[in-house]
């Protein structure tokens, strides 16, 4: 009798707690190592945002003897800020629904488990961030690679007269990236901003002189065999002995034993230069254009082909290296287009059905140089009933060969060169046309902070990047669809045709909230300028959240609403100086030679995953997270059209 008074006292205590902190924080929650009891979620979000905006605004401190070198979680360009880079993405708004939701999941047995869990042994929740660890390594290796002498492998030299020698392998020493980076999200997670030191350790060869005898003999054979040739079809190549000497190298086995391999950039190299010329060839879409009403076909689509450099590869060493044989076949890939053309009348297509618009008025020349060269290949292009259509994935390669034109990227005290600029002009103006159009979106991603390009209305952008994030639609018409794009003046312009069906869209007017104001002027020192010269690249923009709710009517008496939410950061102006000269660099001691002892077995085990989830537009949850943007779409086609995102994060 007593343990039944002592358990019924028990609960009556905890659904007092449950009472007492029904819109609240309960007892015994942290996020990292603040505690947040008694907080309610607008204030949880608002400490996440200000320690996110001090990240922004410092950056994670990095530190090498007398080097310091500060990375913000977002890379920007230093002009326009079209191409943003996300090293550390943290979603502070599914974090403080994360922490909020012990305790308050609406069923009062699972919520007195959390009162009683918390009261006990306490609960701490993981910010909730994704982290591009490939990205982030290579930004520092940028800014620290003055101290990285890195190890050689023993090498051969070969003679085109058939003659082999051995380069002997060299010790070196590196930093440590990867520790590095694994101390920086503990840090993150524990929500502190606190520097790292790098740690030198010392990096040796994999493959040594004393065990390169055997690939020796194997390279030698193959020499003996030359020359080689390469086929594909009825084509030929004739590989001689002064190019094959290029090729060789040493690699390992499965079993771990040295052999002679060829050289994968090497072997590239010549693909494209000699078999590459005649067999590679660009995939061509079909392009069609509405003249006088009608749909007329000005380039037909041609599947493209390209060596398959894996596959090819796997090929030459197995015959060259293993079976010394003197002939061997290309893969070659089809490309298939993306549309098919073959058939006009069939494409459905008889009147606009969306339009959207967008101004780059002030816009640098290389900026509207790629906006000019990203429209032109989107132009034409037919979307088939039923087809998701990546707008990357139209646009890639996204460089040089392309005809696209670089700008330059703060990476820590450096800026290095990236292509995509002006690429986010296209995947806005896309966006709101497809809006217009009442089709589905399936990936939509806001920029990191305010646009001027794109305002007003604020919360009608998307950001697109390659490969991520991603602009994607749904043709969910009965019809194909055109895509049709031009520029008028300063003013980007993309129209779709299909077959009209009956739906209506509609939005609410975009409601801007939780606006912030920026600090003062950011300031980082490079080696890119002149000591003390000075270069202010972006302007102040200020932080803020905007969202509007999408409506699709459709013919059958269907009714699909989406609320649409974008977060934008608060951005502080920022000016590049040339760092005054310091004295020369010191020689880095030698590191220890035990130094691996130290590496972190478990470097994954701290890192959060949160892949955004795409989900269809229709599906509504009530208890998805804002992190979702919403458009607001004009019922006449030839207004501006608002902005979905698609990329609906689930709790």
């Amino acid at each position: 009798m007593a343990v039944v008074s002592v358990l019924l006292v028990a609960i009556a205590a905890l659904l007092i707690l449950r009472k007492a902190y029904a819109n609240t924080i309960i007892p015994g929650i942290s996020v990292g190592q603040t505690a947040a009891t008694g907080w309610n979620r607008e204030k949880l979000t608002q400490y996440l945002e200000s320690y996110d905006s001090r990240l922004e605004d410092g950056g994670f401190g990095f530190a090498y003897q007398k080097k310091t070198v500060a990375i913000t979680p977002t890379l920007i360009s230093s002009g326009t800020g079209d191409v943003t880079q996300q090293i550390l993405d943290f979603d502070t708004v599914r974090t403080a629904a994360a922490v909020y939701a012990y305790g308050h999941t609406g069923h009062w047995w699972r919520d007195l488990g959390d009162i009683l869990r918390g009261a006990i042994v306490r609960i701490t929740v993981k910010p909730i961030y994704t982290v591009d660890r490939a990205l982030f390594r290579q930004t520092l290796q940028d800014n620290f690679d003055s101290y990285d002498k890195p190890a050689h492998n023993a090498a051969p030299k070969v003679k085109p007269a058939g003659i082999v020698t051995v380069q002997d392998e060299t010790s070196g020493q590196a930093l440590d990236y990867d520790i590095a980076i694994d101390q920086t999200i503990v840090n993150f997670e524990r929500l502190t901003i606190q520097p790292v030191t790098l740690q030198l350790v010392q990096d040796e060869p994999d493959i040594r002189t004393n065990e390169t005898a055997d690939a020796v003999t194997q390279i030698t054979q193959a020499m003996k065999r030359l020359p080689w040739t390469l086929t594909y079809q009825d084509k030929k190549w004739a590989v001689d002995a002064a190019e094959a000497a290029k090729w060789f190298t040493f690699s390992r086995d499965q079993m771990g034993s040295v052999q002679a391999d060829f050289d994968a950039a090497a072997v590239t190299e010549y693909f494209d230069a000699v078999p590459g010329a005649v067999l590679n060839q660009p995939v061509k879409e079909g392009r069609f254009q509405v003249e006088n009403g009608r749909v007329t076909a000005f380039q037909a689509n041609q599947a493209g082909a390209e060596i398959n450099v894996t596959a090819s590869l796997l090929t030459l060493r197995e015959q060259f290296l293993l079976n010394y044989k003197t002939e061997a076949a290309l893969t070659v890939d089809v490309i298939q287009p993306l549309s098919e053309s073959d058939n006009i009348n069939a494409l459905g297509i008889k009147e606009l059905v969306g339009t959207g618009r967008t101004n780059f008025k002030g816009s640098p020349k290389n900026r509207v140089h790629n906006i000019t060269v990203g429209a032109k290949a989107l132009n034409g292009l037919v979307i088939k009933p039923g087809e998701d259509f990546s707008v990357i994935k139209a646009l890639v390669p996204i460089d040089a060969s392309n005809d696209y034109l670089p700008e330059l990227v703060i990476k820590g005290n450096k800026t290095t060169p990236e292509y995509g600029g002006g690429l986010c002009q296209i995947g806005t103006t896309f966006f709101r046309a497809v809006l217009n159009a009442g089709l589905p979106v399936l990936e939509r991603q806001n920029h990191s902070y305010r646009v001027s390009y794109y305002e007003p209305p604020v919360g009608m952008d998307a950001t697109i990047y390659d490969p991520k994030p991603d602009f994607k639609f749904k043709n969910d018409y009965a019809s194909s669809l055109l895509i049709q794009t031009r520029i008028e003046g300063t003013e980007l312009i993309f129209d779709i045709y299909g077959t009209k069906d009956g739906r209506t869209v509609s939005a609410t007017d975009p409601v801007i909230s939780n606006v912030v104001k920026p600090g003062p002027t950011k300031i980082i020192e490079t080696e890119d300028l002149k000591p003390g010269e000075k270069n202010c690249t972006e302007k102040a923009h200020n932080g803020s959240d905007a969202e509007f709710t999408y409506t699709v009517k459709y013919s059958d008496g269907r009714t699909e609403n989406v609320l649409f939410k974008s977060h934008y950061k608060v951005w502080p102006a920022v000016c590049l100086v040339g760092k005054a000269a310091s004295a020369p660099t010191e020689t880095p001691p030698a590191a220890p030679t035990n130094s691996n002892s130290n590496a972190n077995s478990n470097s994954n085990a701290n890192v959060s995953t949160n892949s955004s989830v795409n989900t269809n537009t229709n599906a509504a949850p009530s208890n998805v997270n804002a992190n979702v943007s919403t458009p607001a779409v004009n019922t006449n086609a030839n207004s501006t059209a608002p902005v979905v995102n698609s990329n609906i994060n689930a709790p």
